[in-house]
């Protein structure tokens, strides 16, 4: 398992923590003691939280950025929520509980922090090649099909609220039901239709507060917008999207969108992979930056926008590390890395954006429209499927042809069939070579069958594949490699020795590659001054070094 697979529990874990902190109303996270009875109860969610980022991080540290940004900005809502980022107590509020977050991240990764190389030592680079816009579809076309949609809507919907375009009669859903509008009730959470005289949504279990007709019509014709809350420049923008005569009347309007649509429209020529995702970003900052989003809604844009921010970065900006000198590889592994995060991020945020947008379009653009929408999603998905469905399909037709043998979950299995005598050898120390130990096998190049032993024993090796060890070492592992040839090669017992001890060899493995790759003679060398362990007559033959 990659390390970007065995993460993603630790990662569900980090998210999981972060929706709880945001929908929490503690004004004072860093207060540990619990109101009234002094129990040190408050503020452990902080540090669950910090524990949990050191899990990400310990895990795959590639993930530390994009997880670390999401929830510091998480708590930077909450805390905004909960009426602490006001004058005075901006930095007790954000900066103080976010700075003791990292200091307890950096506290439970400390184990790993003492031993950690940091592969991108090389800095950072300007990315020469952008995405193209076939790829981009290939890679986010469902996601950008319901990010869009969910987006672009919900701006209208804010700048629609704010510019007093709602009305009785507002949406198609209130025009057809006018004679029984005292009837039609929306929730005030997720827009889903209300029994009549239930405040309890079916749907999402909100309580809604229907007290009044007046609210209960206000409620269904803003869709549970409350905008009483939002900064004048925020607003301003936001009503750009329904009125721009309104908006525009704010003349820092008309320089904002100004500036912003000449950057957009530059990008849409020359880069429309961060056309589109910039564009995701900038209508997921806006919403944030309303102030008057409830927990959940929050939480999902927050996650849109780090996300967006994630693709539009590497289109730009590359980590510099082993593979910068090859035109092909150059951002291939900065690409691979943040991708991989923005994917959760978007799958995360998916729920409440697809269920959110269905509830709108039914509501306000009638039911042909969100029946639509659904049909087109459900077009891209079906798409979408079609790969891991034709690659199993593929690998299970293929497998006899390529491997010789039926499909079977042992990894091991080729090894059997091409090196029976190494397989049976690895089998052996497995159960007999107790605690940890280091080998000598044959050096090979990357993606061949070099390394096995280390491989499937779980013993150190002195060097496995060199451009693996060169990633986090930022060297090529050259000397190491010559030193390990050589230790087969040489004819000198004292030199092979000296080897031997150099590296802490306690067990030298010949077998079939080293069989292939040495003389006769140069093998037969280790019974000198070594001992013969085991000799499984099938050629392979294991000596450890003598007390």
């Amino acid at each position: 398992m990659h390390p970007h697979f065995t993460a993603i529990p630790f990662v569900l874990l980090a998210l999981g923590l972060g929706l709880n902190l945001i929908k929490s109303d503690d004004r004072d996270p860093l207060n540990v003691l619990d109101s009234g009875s002094g129990r040190l109860t408050r503020g452990l969610g902080l540090g669950v939280l910090a524990l949990a980022l050191g899990a990400v991080f310990m895990a795959n540290t590639w993930d530390l950025p994009a997880y670390g940004l999401t929830l510091s900005l998480l708590l930077l809502l909450q805390q905004h929520g909960a009426k602490r980022l006001n004058g005075d107590n901006w930095l007790k509020g954000w900066l103080l509980p976010s700075a003791f977050l990292f200091a307890g991240f950096i506290l439970f990764s400390s184990p790993f922090w003492a031993f950690f190389s940091n592969p991108a030592k090389r800095g950072l680079g300007l990315a020469k090649a952008h995405t193209g816009m076939h790829d981009t579809l290939i890679f986010w076309g469902p996601f950008l099909a319901v990010m869009l949609p969910f987006l672009v809507l919900r701006v209208r919907l804010w700048g629609r609220s704010l510019a007093g375009g709602f009305s009785a009669s507002a949406s198609p859903a209130k025009a057809k039901a006018s004679s029984s509008a005292s009837k039609t009730q929306l929730c005030e959470e997720c827009g889903a239709r209300l029994r009549p005289g239930k405040p309890f949504c079916a749907q999402c279990g909100h309580k809604n507060t229907l007290e009044t007709q007046r609210k209960s019509d206000a409620s269904s014709s803003s869709f549970g917008i409350d905008s009483s809350g939002t900064p004048p420049l925020a607003a301003s923008l936001l009503k750009l999207f329904y009125s721009p005569s309104q908006a525009l009347k704010d003349g820092r309007v008309g320089w904002i969108a100004g500036v912003t649509a000449v950057v957009l429209l530059a990008l849409l020529i020359i880069a429309p992979t961060s056309f589109l995702f910039l564009t995701l970003a900038l209508l997921a900052a806006l919403l944030v930056a309303s102030r008057s989003e409830k927990p959940e809604a929050l939480f999902a844009l927050a996650l849109v926008l780090i996300a967006s921010l994630l693709v539009v970065g590497v289109e730009w900006v590359y980590v510099r590390d082993v593979f910068e000198d090859n035109p092909s590889l150059t951002r291939m592994n900065s690409v691979f890395k943040f991708y991989f995060q923005a994917w959760i991020l978007f799958a995360a945020a998916a729920p409440f954006a697809l269920y959110w947008s269905f509830n709108a379009l039914n509501n306000f653009a009638g039911d042909i429209a969100s029946n639509v929408y659904r049909t087109v999603l459900g077009i891209l998905f079906f798409l979408a499927a079609i790969y891991p469905l034709g690659a199993f399909n593929a690998v299970a037709t293929n497998f006899g042809n390529d491997a010789g043998f039926s499909p079977t979950l042992d990894g091991s299995a080729w090894l059997k069939r091409d090196y029976p005598g190494d397989y049976e050898m690895i089998g052996w120390m497995r159960s007999n070579i107790k605690g940890k130990a280091v080998i000598a096998e044959a050096v090979g190049g990357a993606y061949t069958r070099f390394a096995r032993v280390a491989s499937y024993t779980g013993l150190a090796a002195v060097v496995g594949w060199g451009n693996h060890e060169s990633q986090w070492r930022q060297v090529w592992p050259t000397q190491t490699e010559a030193d390990v040839n050589r230790l087969y090669e040489t004819m000198d017992p004292g030199e092979a020795m000296s080897l031997v001890k150099k590296y802490g060899v306690q067990y030298v493995f010949c077998g079939s590659l080293e069989r292939g790759k040495y003389s006769p003679d140069q093998l037969n060398k280790f019974r000198v001054f070594m001992e013969t362990v085991r000799d499984n007559g099938q050629g392979t033959v294991l000596y450890k070094t003598r007390e």
